[in-house]
């Protein structure tokens, strides 16, 4: 949205894309309503790029060998909207990547940073209860006899593929970098999450269709003023605050200020249904799901995972697309 209006501001020709669910939740319908009337009402031109159940059945009937080995569906957004561009007669696309990992945009950044604050607060019971077992923020229980900023963190961003692949410890040394601090938490998303996953199913994105794509805030200019700003100073009053403050007058304090919708496709909605099972069948059949888990630690995890798979959506692309990739199917 700052990329559009820096464009109004120096009258630069733009066309906008937007994702738009056939299938999702009340909240998806919701921000679509909220982008429509700020495009109307600022007569900014949108391209709405459909998408419904037919996509999520195409993500994953797409050969493992013959496509990159990537578990996210932001890459398959990322193609419909760069393929949409493209028949536009369009050679650049201008992404808002980099926003969140430099002025703390994610809910975890927020969840961390709360979880410094206060920690000392956290009743000891609650803080044996999340180092015994976290549920849905890990794949089997932890073996944490205390909780420290490290072991938060870990908690947090553990349904990447790191901690799928590698227990914590063997992570924290695979990354050469612990998290203590605020601003570890930001450089770890800036020199790990950004240019592993936002920036690489981008470029594989755009580049599938012969397009450019640009990356605003990673200019130096962006990055150096973040950088000038003490991490904790750019999320006390809320994620990626400084930015909506700029934001506010343009589009309004009800538009800034609504919740965050990933960039992803409804897996969550599609795993419950009948045409998922076959999929999860094969996976828990296959010889990758030992590969990944630990039956000694989570000897129960097989069976939660096939009973409420809609709970695992993130963990259950990942495992169908190394299935595919490894399979060759």
């Amino acid at each position: 949205s700052l990329i559009l209006k820096h464009c109004l501001e120096q009258q630069v020709s733009y066309e906008a894309f937007r994702i738009r669910f056939g299938i999702g939740k009340q909240e998806d319908l919701a921000d679509q309503a909220a982008v429509a009337e700020l495009s109307q009402r600022l007569e900014i031109p949108v391209h709405w790029v459909d998408t419904d159940e037919q996509d999520l059945e195409n993500f994953f009937q797409m050969p493992g060998k013959k496509v990159p080995f990537v578990a996210d569906s932001a890459w398959y957004l990322s193609s419909k909207i760069a393929y949409r561009a493209r028949q536009n007669d369009l050679k650049i696309l201008l992404s808002g990547a980099g926003a969140d990992e430099w002025f703390a945009g994610y809910r975890l950044h927020w969840f961390f940073y709360q979880w410094l604050r206060f920690h000392h607060f956290v009743p000891s019971y609650i803080q044996k209860l999340l180092s015994g077992k976290t549920g849905k923020f890990s794949l089997y229980p932890s073996p944490y006899k205390e909780l420290t900023a490290p072991h938060i963190w870990e908690i947090a961003t553990s349904s990447g593929l790191a901690n799928l692949l590698a227990t914590p410890p063997e992570a924290r040394r695979i990354f050469g970098f612990e998290v203590h601090q605020f601003e570890d938490a930001l450089r770890w998303d800036q020199s790990q999450y950004l240019p592993n996953d936002v920036l690489s199913v981008t470029d594989l994105a755009t580049m599938e269709h012969g397009m450019e794509g640009r990356f605003p805030f990673l200019h130096g200019f962006i990055t150096d003023f973040a950088e000038s700003i003490p991490a904790a100073e750019r999320i006390k009053h809320g994620r990626k605050w400084l930015l909506k403050k700029e934001l506010v007058p343009f589009a309004g304090r009800a538009f800034t200020e609504r919740k965050k919708r990933g960039f992803g496709l409804p897996f969550g909605h599609w795993l419950e249904s009948e045409k998922a099972k076959p999929w999860l069948e094969s996976v828990a059949a296959g010889s990758i799901w030992n590969e990944f888990f630990d039956q000694e630690k989570w000897p129960s995890g097989k069976a939660e995972f096939l009973k409420h798979p809609g709970k695992w959506a993130q963990e259950w692309l990942i495992l169908i697309r190394a299935h595919q990739w490894m399979s060759g199917t």
